[in-house]
């Protein structure tokens, strides 16, 4: 609790809270990436453009929230953080959106040769990806160079709830029938 009296008491006009490291990663980058909440409110009401902040990456703060995963903590920031404004359909370098992240469980690195790996496999879709989706992201989104979207990533990682709910999605875009009907057509394909 002193640490955020001092760092409260630092973030005044005489300090310059947008400062940027090499990678241009900025202060509520890092504390988004280490779930500081109270470091990410303090920031974002002392520097509010500070949300719009890319790093070197074109990654916002957001990208790093959805790659944190879906602990309550991580969903607070990312909460926090669309309701300052973030850009849920923002997409970084590669063309990765925070979705991207969120439907890959946040497993998704970056090579020299700028190739997308995914290292882990897990199931079900997350509550990061469902708030995103509920915050008005995009499934169709796809990355610039391999040209796949949330929707790609959920069935590379044998993610099959992620599947279903990220088509369902696309579907309600197109088609005007209820929930159920599409869930229903959905499962009998699979």
């Amino acid at each position: 609790m002193e640490q955020l009296r001092l760092l409260s008491q630092c973030a005044s006009p005489a300090v310059n809270v947008m400062v940027r490291d090499k990678r241009g990663n900025s202060a509520l980058h890092w504390a988004v990436r280490n779930r500081h909440l109270d470091v990410v409110r303090l920031l974002l009401r002392s520097a509010p453009p500070m949300v719009y902040a890319l790093n070197n990456d074109i990654e916002s703060a957001l990208h790093w929230a959805a790659r944190n995963g879906d602990d309550d903590l991580s969903l607070k920031i990312a909460l926090l953080l669309l309701q300052s404004g973030a850009n849920v359909n923002a997409q970084d370098s590669l063309g990765l959106t925070p979705l991207h992240f969120a439907a890959a469980d946040g497993t998704i690195l970056r090579s020299s040769l700028s190739r997308i790996f995914l290292i882990r496999v897990l199931s079900g879709l997350g509550r990061m990806a469902m708030l995103l989706l509920r915050s008005g992201a995009d499934p169709t989104f796809a990355t610039y160079e391999d040209e796949l979207a949330p929707i790609h990533l959920a069935a590379i990682c044998n993610r099959p709830a992620a599947l279903i709910a990220l088509a369902q999605n696309v579907l309600h875009r197109f088609l005007p029938f209820p929930d159920s009907l599409i869930l229903a057509f959905l499962l009998w394909q699979a």
